[in-house]
């Protein structure tokens, strides 16, 4: 990127793309300070910017993208290279109230390819290279006045309402996609704040308590490997009833998504899956449903795979696990003999969805979460809401302190563990379903759903309500129990 790119400005994207790079590049100290600022101050940000700058209308705030002339744009941007960053803070932050978010989307969506009705996948707003600017979706339990230092700490552009950008990425590829989920209800979107919205929700199902895979391990070229075989079909088709079931209790429940865990059904079966929910579309629920992962071989490379569709079953786009599972062979000591490990090889590609009303969702699969770098560029950078993570693991000490590590993030955090995993007698610690509400201020802690010893099959509906107050009672976690085998 060369300082020639960087002043040149297009439009006002470009302008809002310039600040932050230039208040992302200072330390951290020179940032707080900024903030700190910024709220001790008693000025009418305003007045501030429109005596500085004659060329914003005080008589029409509703700014568009390409308000200013060539030379107003030029002037902006020469200010913004000499001038104090704090001075340049109140320009983003006016520019972040008054532009017109609707005209902004339209230029979005019309920089977007359509993937289906609905769907479509976009690049960054800013034409300038200074990193990446997109919009930024509110979910409807976004902190209103809860905003603190420590939270511009973790996030220092929580402040910005509007957009998001963020550096690169290093190493990772990063999809954008806008989900178009209007009307997410047909009472439930409210603009005021006066008005209460209706709980979010979230269903997912950790399905059988059998193992719904063959499996072997081999040595190959030196390396221990575990390859799963094949998808049984009396187990399958056990699997495949349950999840039917699961989205019925969504559509009646009202949830937005639904989700299951990792390694539960083959390629082959999803085309039920799939019939199953085109079967249902009449129904206004659920609009996002992550398919239960596949472990398979593809043109020599080995993939676990987790689908998304919409409420009409279209593909919304896949995911593939970064991470290898840690399959440990354990003699009758207890001791570690041998490692084995899924012949998966990370592609370094990561999808983030964009949600009105929900805000950005991030989906990843079991070990996934003990990458640091997965976490700092993916659900870090990009300031996910929701992380939805998928797994088939026993070893759940080891997760959960990782998961709970990740209080900084603000996200609201929801596991789908399968119950196969879990030895009915011997895992009391392992759980099919667990939620980090770390997104709202006073939630600390986690809140975790167990298992019964005779499964018949079972469905959580997790409950994110607007905010939390101090006082308040503890997330709810619904437990039905679903037919099915």
């Amino acid at each position: 990127m060369t300082e020639d790119t960087l002043n040149t400005a297009s439009d006002l994207f470009d302008i809002i793309a310039k600040i932050f790079l230039k208040i992302n590049l200072l330390t951290k100290t020179t940032k707080e300070n900024i903030y700190r600022r910024y709220w001790s101050s008693i000025m009418d940000v305003d007045k501030v910017v429109e005596e500085k700058f004659q060329f914003f209308d005080k008589r029409e705030k509703n700014i568009v993208y390409n308000s200013l002339t060539p030379s107003d744009l030029l002037i902006l941007s020469l200010y913004i290279d000499e001038s104090d960053p704090y001075d340049c803070f109140l320009i983003l932050i006016y520019l972040d109230t008054h532009m017109d978010f609707k005209k902004s989307m339209k230029r979005f969506l019309d920089k977007s390819a359509t993937i289906q009705k609905g769907i479509f996948i976009f690049k960054s707003l800013n034409k300038n290279g200074a990193g990446i600017l997109l919009p930024r979706f509110a979910s409807k339990w976004a902190k209103k006045n809860n905003i603190t230092r420590a939270t511009c700490n973790a996030k220092p552009f929580s402040l910005i309402k509007n957009f998001l950008w963020c550096m690169d990425c290093g190493n990772i590829e990063v999809d954008h996609i806008y989900v178009d989920m209007n009307p997410l209800a047909k009472a439930d979107i409210v603009d005021t704040d006066e008005e209460e919205h209706s709980p979010f929700r979230i269903v997912c199902s950790p399905l059988v308590d059998e193992q719904p895979f063959k499996y072997a391990l081999e040595n190959v070229d030196g390396t221990n490997k575990f390859f799963v075989q094949d998808y049984p079909r009396e187990t399958q088709n056990v699997v495949i009833k349950r999840i039917s079931e699961t989205i019925q209790y969504a559509r009646e429940v009202n949830a937005s998504i639904v989700f299951f865990p990792e390694m539960m059904v083959s390629p082959d079966n999803r085309a039920q899956i799939v019939e199953t929910i085109k079967d249902g579309w009449e129904y206004t629920f659920p609009k996002i449903i992550f398919l239960p992962s596949s472990e398979y071989k593809k043109e020599d490379n080995w993939k676990n795979e987790v689908v998304a569709v919409n409420d009409t079953a279209d593909v919304i786009y896949a995911y593939n696990k970064q991470r290898a599972y840690q399959h440990n062979i354990v003699n009758a000591e207890g001791e570690v003999q041998e490692v084995y490990f899924e012949p998966i090889y990370p592609d370094n590609k990561f999808t983030v969805l964009h949600v009105n009303q929900i805000g950005r969702i991030g989906i990843l699969i079991c070990a996934d979460i003990f990458d640091d770098e997965i976490k700092a560029n993916f659900i870090g950078k990009y300031d996910l809401d929701i992380v939805l993570i998928i797994s088939y693991t026993g070893g759940w000490d080891l997760f959960d302190r990782c998961l709970t590590g990740m209080n900084d993030t603000l996200s609201e955090v929801i596991v789908c563990n399968s119950c196969a995993a879990i030895k009915k007698g011997q895992n009391d610690n392992v759980y099919p379903v667990a939620y980090y509400p770390f997104g709202h201020r006073y939630r600390d802690g986690n809140f975790k759903k167990k298992c019964n010893n005779n499964c018949t099959g079972c469905a959580f509906c997790i409950e994110i309500k607007d905010n939390y107050n101090e006082n308040d009672s503890d997330p709810i976690i619904q437990k039905k129990f679903i037919e099915g085998g």
